[in-house]
């Protein structure tokens, strides 16, 4: 290293790192220093201004600015000057100055940050009132760290105790700065150390990334005392004694960075000094160094055991403080996304100071909505007590963070063995009580259609080539229940018919039997039919009744007809009971295999009652069958209708299959509630814009089966019918149909971007679940458990599945049985529960766990699509990336969508390629068939693009490693990090010749095709 003071030197990589993360985010002003003292009492102000000076002329790193060169990034010292300002304030009222010079300072770091080339890095601002003096600093962090300026501020008040003679000697060791001492050394035994500490937490789960505004992290901090007999407890504790006051409080910033992160796997930011010997320790400068810390908590750690694996782990960081995490051989321990700390804990032995002989001075608290981190904990030693700053992003619950810092020192102090993880709500193992009994409906859908039928015997229940009344439908399904025991019908009987009329009295003359009907849709592969069968048939021991639509024509089967259109006045032997089982509905497992759902009367009875006031249901109300009779929402539409004396409209095949068709059927049925899945709801309004249609009749939308995004609406709202009520109920069969609702207002669906699901139903409870089995943070995603008398009975014969999914938790000191969905939600600060996709839809790509689902919204907020669908696609033999497909007429549409993702969700989550179809394909139940959708084209072409924006592509993609670029990938989305920076800026200039790009320059045009138009513009 050179030991000129004032000659220029390339610049470190802590010097590097936040470089270019300014350049990746100008705005950010995070991380600007800024500090404000008031003085009060006896001081000489010329003395204290003197002093100022003489310690900012003779600071070396004040004055250095930073500017490229062929060699890259180069630091400057002597080429910027720290400023001291004077200003009088002698007329601003006393009680006014203070929160005036605070507004001043907070404005002057909102408004930054200092450029890296701005000649004042520095500046001291020294406001004169009538009986007070106050202070400024606001500094860039490129040329000072908080250690730098705990001793420049020591050293002004140093100067001002001393005679001015022996200022010289005493600033004298204020010229060294980072480029006139050599970095901390690292022996191979430390790298292998941080490598065996490394490999412990093999994946660390990450925060949730807001995305920036601006460039920015919003966010609220919050400002506590430890003091008193709390301090002199955690002082005294045998936790500090054993691991040191630094190891407790680093594990309390552990315990909050695990309930944010939703994790127990996890890494903590630690600040390190960046400075071995004597020189570098009276050193000014940006010398930190943030090194990755990783920790693991389980369920059997204890608050001993945590301080223990901290401190250990601290001294690991100590040894290795010199490394460059994003150099040779921080790449090969930290690769991608794991060398991005993503929050820091940092502790300060003593709080910074200034203290002058007759005066009293006072720190005074700047308000910052900016944070560095969407997680920063600063813990400053003050002897007498120790004060705390809680730095949380918006994402997140703010107080309650503050909260568990405290009681994380609390515990560990009084506690030090007792579990950190003491709140897991699961209770399978506990045999002291069984899980609570919840209440029960009194009547089954039966015994209400047979109240309705006294009721309003003439009123028209099913509808289709024939209509059909209560009364009739009472007496018809009744005839059949006793039909079907004349014929000893099988205790599950399935019903393999096309929806119609005869269909809807076959599943209700099975209920009436005291039955259970199996539907199976007739169009189902044959290998599934079998296996549906087969596991049937071992429930019962012996072949099921099957009720077809023809003649029989296979052993077991029953032409439907024999019971639905009987003229014998038969009745069953035993009506049904809400205890009785009512279906059984296969759904998809996850080995490929169908699982039979089984769900009670009471279960139906349940979600019928809770859900009426939900849609507010009349007997007015006209309904649709829309969805076959093998897919839950059908059991909602059919006995939503007909339990509450509306008329359920039964279209024919062809009515249902192409929307223009089904278009007509709403428009001249009359249909007033209309189910449908957000799939199916846009192929609908996609017919709605090709025609001239209204829907005045259609007074409400449940959408069900899938994500809703508030956007898919806009079109109906403003073609169809604009007092149309959507309400999103999401739910599974495992929970009978529906588990929350939520109405999507006007000002979401102009607005929102999240899929929104509401609260739950009556009937029901909900719980959202971490990594831990503890209840999630606000703002963290976690597994959604269902409780309460929805709930299936079990998987039919599968008793260890049924045991897995169906789970026994602690709530509030009650045992309930609940249902672990599968499904990853969040509660977000406002409150709104937002839906974020399956757990298995949640993809690892270059260590980032991406929801796909958060992808589909975001590309649905764009407005530009009327579908989408998001996954990753790995090729053989190729690096996977995330692909989009959306529903647009135009190629230029889906580069737009593609380009303003990253408004809405981070760049690492923004899809590789968007590709534009005239459709979604689609499954029989309504979703989106992923395995249907074409591979982007230009996956296939092995074709070299030799242009310029490919062959810096390709520059790239040899300098990351992480597979192929594309033209319009943005450079941190496929695995880019400060390191590759320079790199690449080196090739582009020798390999491609391009020597006037600046570093500036790949985060200002960040993909290859932006930098390409960029170079080409200039020679033009």
């Amino acid at each position: 290293m050179m030991t000129n003071t004032f000659g220029p030197y390339p610049a470190t990589s802590a010097q590097r790192s936040m470089f270019l993360h300014s350049a990746a985010h100008p705005s950010d002003t995070a991380f600007d220093l800024g500090f404000v003292f008031r003085v009060e009492g006896d001081v000489d102000r010329a003395r204290l201004i003197d002093a100022t000076r003489a310690v900012f002329s003779a600071t070396t790193a004040f004055s250095t600015t930073f500017r490229h060169s062929d060699d890259g990034l180069i630091a400057a010292p002597g080429t910027g000057v720290a400023r001291v300002l004077e200003f009088d304030r002698t007329q601003t009222p006393t009680e006014l100055l203070e929160a005036m010079v605070l507004e001043e300072t907070e404005q002057m770091l909102a408004s930054g940050p200092i450029a890296p080339h701005d000649p004042h890095q520095v500046t001291a601002r020294f406001y004169y009132g009538r009986k007070t003096l106050l202070l400024s600093f606001v500094a860039s962090h490129l040329v000072s760290d908080a250690y730098s300026f705990y001793r420049v501020v020591g050293m002004i008040s140093t100067l001002y105790a001393s005679i001015e003679a022996a200022w010289p000697d005493l600033v004298s060791g204020l010229g060294e700065h980072p480029g006139t001492v050599a970095p901390p050394p690292i022996s191979p035994r430390s790298i292998d150390r941080y490598r065996a500490l490394v490999e412990t937490v093999p994946e660390p789960a990450s925060l949730p990334l807001a995305v920036r505004d601006r460039g920015r992290i919003r966010g609220t901090r919050s400002r506590l005392r430890l003091d008193g007999p709390e301090v002199r407890a955690l002082r005294e504790s045998e936790m500090v004694g054993e691991y040191g006051l630094a190891a407790v409080l680093f594990a309390a910033h552990a315990h909050v960075l695990s309930r944010l992160a939703g994790s127990g796997a996890i890494t903590v930011g630690v600040p390190v000094a960046g400075r071995a010997g004597h020189r570098a320790k009276n050193a000014v400068g940006f010398f930190v160094n943030t090194l990755p810390l990783p920790v693991l908590i389980d369920g059997s750690t204890t608050w001993r055991s945590l301080c223990g694996q901290i401190s250990s782990g601290i001294r690991t960081l100590q040894g290795a403080q010199g490394l460059n995490i994003h150099g040779e051989t921080g790449s090969v321990l930290f690769p991608g996304p794991r060398a991005t700390v993503d929050n820091a804990v940092t502790f300060y032995a003593q709080d910074l100071a200034l203290e002058l002989e007759g005066a009293s001075v006072v720190s005074l608290p700047i308000n910052r909505t900016d944070l560095p981190y969407p997680l920063t904990i600063t813990f400053a030693d003050e002897q007498d007590a120790i004060r705390i700053e809680v730095g949380v992003s918006d994402a997140f619950h703010q107080p309650t963070a503050a909260a568990q810092v405290m009681q994380a020192l609390a515990l560990a102090t009084a506690q030090p063995d007792a579990l950190v993880v003491d709140d897991a709500v699961f209770d399978d193992a506990s045999t002291s009580s069984s899980p609570v009994e919840v209440a029960k409906p009194e009547l089954t859908v039966i015994d209400l259609i047979r109240s309705i039928a006294v009721t309003q015997p003439h009123s028209i229940a099913l509808s289709a080539d024939e209509e059909i009344s209560y009364a009739e439908l009472a007496d018809r399904m009744l005839s059949g229940a006793g039909e079907l025991d004349a014929h000893e019908a099988s205790r599950l009987v399935v019903v393999r018919m096309r929806k119609s009329i005869d269909a809807v009295i076959a599943i209700l003359s099975v209920l009436a039997s005291g039955r259970a009907y199996v539907p199976i849709d007739p169009a189902a592969p044959p290998h599934r039919v079998q296996l549906i069968l087969s596991k049937i048939a071992k429930e019962l021991d012996a072949s099921p009744t099957i009720l077809v639509d023809d003649s029989a024509t296979g052993p077991g089967e029953m032409c439907a007809a024999v019971i639905t259109r009987t003229s014998r006045r038969t009745r069953p032997m035993r009506p049904p009971t809400v205890a009785d089982r009512a279906y059984v509905i296969f759904t998809s497992g996850s080995t490929g295999e169908p699982k039979g759902v089984v769900v009670s009367h009471s279960a139906l009875s349940a979600l019928l009652g809770s859900a009426r006031s939900v849609i507010s249901s009349s007997a007015g109300d006209r309904w649709c069958l829309f969805h076959s009779l093998a897919f839950d929402f059908s059991v909602w539409e059919l006995f939503g209708a007909i339990t509450t004396g509306g008329t359920l409209i039964v279209p024919r095949p062809e009515e249902v299959s192409h929307p223009d068709a089904f278009a007509d059927l709403v428009e001249h049925a009359g249909i007033t509630v209309l189910n449908q899945t957000p799939s199916a709801f846009r192929r609908l309004a996609d017919a709605l814009r090709r025609s001239t249609r209204t829907f005045p009749d259609v007074r409400v939308v449940v959408f069900g089966g899938e994500a809703l995004h508030p956007a898919d609406l806009r079109s109906w709202r403003g073609e169809a019918n604009a007092q149309t009520r959507f309400i999103n109920m999401y739910g599974i069969t495992e929970t009978t149909v529906h588990v929350t609702a939520k109405e999507i207002t006007e000002p979401e669906i102009d607005c929102e971007s999240r899929s929104m699901i509401g609260e739950p139903l009556a009937h029901l409870g909900i719980i959202i679940l971490d990594e831990l089995g503890r209840p999630a943070a606000v703002g963290v995603a976690g597994e959604l458990l269902v409780f309460g008398a929805g709930l299936a009975d079990e998987y039919l014969g599968q008793e260890e599945l049924t045991a897995a999914r169906f789970r026994t938790i602690e709530v509030q000191g009650r045992k309930l049985r609940a249902y672990c969905t599968g499904d990853r939600v969040r509660r977000d600060i406002d409150g709104e529960l937002v839906y974020l996709g399956r757990i298995d839809q949640q993809v690892q790509l270059r260590g980032y766990r991406i929801e796909l689902g958060e992808i589909e919204a975001a590309i649905a907020a764009t407005g530009r699509t009327s579908a989408a669908v998001a996954a990753l696609v790995s090729p053989e033999g190729r690096e996977p990336f995330l692909c989009a497909w959306v529903v647009t007429t135009s190629e230029e549409d889906a580069d737009a969508i593609r380009a303003e993702l990253g408004d809405h969700i981070p760049s690492y989550m923004v899809p590789a390629v968007v590709v534009a179809l005239e459709t979604i394909p689609m499954t029989r139940n309504g979703k989106p068939d992923v395995a249907a959708l074409p591979l982007p084209a230009h996956e296939t072409d092995e074709e070299v693009d030799d242009s310029l924006s490919g062959r810096i592509a390709r520059v790239w993609a040899e300098a990351i490693g992480a597979g192929r670029v594309r033209a319009q990938d943005r450079f941190l989305e496929v695995g880019g990090t400060s390191m590759h920076v320079m790199e690449v800026h080196e090739r582009l200039r020798t390999d491609l010749g391009l020597h006037d790009l600046t570093l500036v320059d790949l985060f200002e045009y960040s993909t290859p095709a932006a930098l390409a138009d960029y170079v080409l513009s200039t020679r033009a």
